[in-house]
């Protein structure tokens, strides 16, 4: 009735009502908003402990790791004999030696149950820095990490908190000119982090590529370093473009 909804259920007894409500304008000046550019996006790639692991749990050790702001991309690969942790330590490092990334607020998609694991292992470990994590629900929410030698700090937030989706998804729905890479998953383990040769087979893809994106990558010459990085260096670029958006 106009502007008055009323929803019955099967037995005829009201379930919900409905109507408009027009609620008054709030003035809000132009001096109110303040840009903040002083933003980062930083990602960690991993592998599982079993070979050709088909669904990704279980222990996870990193390989590679990156981030991103406005002016600045870093991408960091392991070395061999090297532990996963100071590939965590490496890429942390990369960001505290730019002075002027001082107080940046940098988002990683699902640190709260992924990125913030790695995180506090690798830089609990590292002299002169410390991480202040803060949990909500047995989940970290934001954290800080300080250099105790000049007084540099960063902040961490989970980007999956400003939109509860997966990146793709994100990407595709906020317009962003970069879009989600296509990765083998499954094909990367230990053994095969320096691995160069016939690109993987598309079942190492799981759903996330199709037949023909997948006939377009060149037979031989597949690296798993420059892909891994490639990939990597999508997602910190597509998921800043997001953030700043």
């Amino acid at each position: 009735i106009h502007n008055f909804r009323v929803y019955f259920n099967d037995n005829n007894d009201i379930d919900n009502i409905e109507f408009d409500y027009k609620y008054p304008n709030f003035p809000i000046s132009n001096t109110e908003y303040e840009y903040d550019d002083k933003l980062g996006t930083i990602d960690f790639e991993t592998f599982g402990s079993d070979l050709d692991s088909l669904d990704g749990l279980g222990n996870q050790a990193v390989y590679a790791g990156g981030w991103a702001t406005n002016d600045y991309c870093k991408l960091i690969y392991i070395n061999k004999d090297e532990k996963p942790e100071y590939v965590v330590q490496r890429t942390i490092e990369s960001i505290f030696e730019n002075k002027e990334l001082d107080g940046y607020l940098f988002y990683a998609h699902n640190l709260g149950r992924f990125d913030s694991i790695f995180l506090i292992k690798g830089v609990h470990l590292m002299e002169d820095y410390e991480i202040d994590p803060i949990f909500k629900d047995n989940k970290v929410i934001s954290m800080r990490i300080k250099n105790t030698k000049n007084n540099m700090k960063i902040r961490l937030f989970d980007s999956l908190n400003l939109i509860n989706s997966d990146l793709a998804t994100i990407l595709t729905s906020f317009k962003c000119k970069i879009k989600k890479g296509k990765f083998p998953y499954r094909f990367i383990n230990e053994e095969r982090l320096f691995y160069c040769g016939e690109k993987p087979n598309i079942k190492y893809y799981e759903q996330h590529i199709s037949e023909s994106e997948y006939n377009l990558i060149p037979e031989d010459g597949w690296s798993v370093k420059d892909e891994t990085l490639k990939y990597l260096e999508s997602d910190v670029k597509g998921l800043l473009e997001f953030i700043n958006k």
